[in-house]
């Protein structure tokens, strides 16, 4: 039996690709090489592949890496790559298109489309399913009830028997929480409307038209052309990624795509080409919460802003492979980072890309001192739903262990960055000189959690 490769036994290796065709942007390829070889370095990423275009300029459009260890197979921009919750945008600008057909309207209730669910079906709307305020349980953080099942083949009828009869987290329209088994249905919905399947609606309506050749939908029998495999790291090794039947991501996750395609939709989405210049503000409005209060995410994209520049972007994880894609609005910049890694931080890549392609300075970071009794306020267990995230006391410090694992730098006020990602920040809830609760904040989005007693 062979060894599992050990992390870092790779050699780091960018493939060929032609030089900037401005002189002037010789330089940022260079820095861009540099940051994408040290993410590789610091590991544990078999590959990365990186578009950077502002405006009509290529900056950089390449691969390092392996995109299959095993036959040490380079990285490059024409990897295909599972790129997860990426996904959504597409479904998202599938609903739209529908709806400017007069097919669907937002405000339709979810059985409306789909008959069959119980009665929270005739509350929810469909434009609650694309902001995650619809309150449904979402299946992904139901643990071992799907946990054990992922690797099946689910029709549609029995992954939705997973969550269907679960309790609400929340009346619809209450609050915000990512939500796979929203998405989930609006890709039912989809086929429903349109008579056809998820993956050929869209390969007819977008990626044709719009010359997305390497943009499919992810199943894992079809032989496709330049494919990634998918990593996980155990033990200080790189392994196979655990079997996931792509039956169950569908319309919240199923796709893949290379830097290049993803470059290409980013542009038909922005200049009408796949849906109408309104029909994009919706998609890039944010949404109102009850209360007044606003969370920064529209449909199937976030919005953010990096020291006054504003962005919209989306992340995505899926076993064995993490991607991040950004549009950066005044400058015209996209940038897409592809990884076939499900411990890395594409997000802090392209992040370092934007600073350096948009001059702005690294973050000021700080360690406030916390004394023993201060630690153990925010020590505990917290509740997200989709997921437990734990705050622990290591060696003086206190430490995350949740979707991402990181020592915590104290800032003041009961806010703390990652040491592992200074953009990402953790502000804890205080209820009796006491944390009840933290709101963990990466990539444009966030989530909230209680503490667990």
């Amino acid at each position: 039996m062979l060894a599992p490769l050990p992390v870092g036994a790779q050699s780091t290796s960018t493939t060929s690709a032609a030089p900037p065709k401005r002189p002037e942007h010789a330089a940022l390829a260079a820095a861009i090489d540099s940051i994408a070889e040290a993410a590789l370095r610091e590991g544990p990423i078999p590959a990365i592949s990186i578009a950077v275009v502002r405006g009509s300029d290529t900056i950089a459009l390449r691969g390092y890496g392996y995109a299959e260890l095993e036959n040490e197979v380079p990285a490059s921009a024409e990897t295909v790559y599972r790129i997860g919750s990426i996904t959504k945008q597409f479904t998202a600008a599938a609903i739209l298109r529908l709806v400017e057909q007069g097919r669907i309207s937002l405000e339709d209730p979810v059985s409306k489309h789909l008959a069959g669910l119980p009665e929270w079906s005739q509350r929810v709307t469909v434009h609650q399913l694309l902001n995650h305020t619809s309150g449904i349980r979402s299946y992904t953080g139901l643990g071992p009830k799907w946990t054990e099942r992922m690797r099946l083949d689910l029709t549609h009828d029995e992954l939705v028997a997973l969550f269907r009869d679960e309790p609400a987290d929340f009346a619809p329209g209450e609050r915000w929480l990512y939500n796979n088994s929203a998405y989930y249905l609006a890709g039912m919905i989809i086929e429903k409307v349109t008579g056809q399947s998820y993956g050929e609606y869209l390969q007819q309506t977008f990626f044709e038209p719009l010359g997305l050749d390497s943009t499919i939908y992810c199943d894992q029998r079809p032989i496709i052309k330049h494919r990634a495999a998918g990593y996980s790291v155990a033990e200080g090794k790189f392994t196979n990624a655990a079997p996931l039947s792509m039956h169950q991501p569908f319309s919240a996750g199923a796709l893949c795509s290379t830097v290049r395609d993803l470059v290409k939709w980013r542009e038909a989405l922005t200049s009408g080409r796949v849906i109408t210049p309104a029909s994009y503000a919706r998609m890039t409005t944010a949404t109102p919460l009850s209360g007044g209060k606003e969370h920064p995410y529209g449909y199937g994209l976030s919005l953010g802003e990096l020291q006054g520049h504003r962005f919209v972007a989306h992340g995505g994880g899926i076993n064995g492979f993490i991607t991040y894609l950004s549009y950066y609005l005044e400058q015209d910049l996209t940038i897409a980072v592809l990884t076939n890694s499900g411990n890395s931080n594409p997000s802090r890549i392209e992040r370092q890309i934007a600073r350096r392609v948009l001059g702005l300075p690294e973050p000021a970071v700080r360690d406030l001192p916390l004394n023993a009794s201060e630690r153990a306020r925010y020590v505990g267990s917290y509740d997200a739903r989709l997921g437990k995230l734990q705050v622990l006391e290591e060696d003086g410090k206190l430490k995350l262990e949740g979707p991402l694992s990181s020592v915590l730098l104290y800032q003041g006020e009961h806010t703390f960055i990652a040491a592992a990602d200074s953009d990402v920040r953790v502000v804890f809830q205080m209820v009796g000189g006491r944390a009840s609760g933290l709101t963990f904040t990466a990539s444009g989005s966030s989530l909230e959690a209680e503490r667990v007693p």
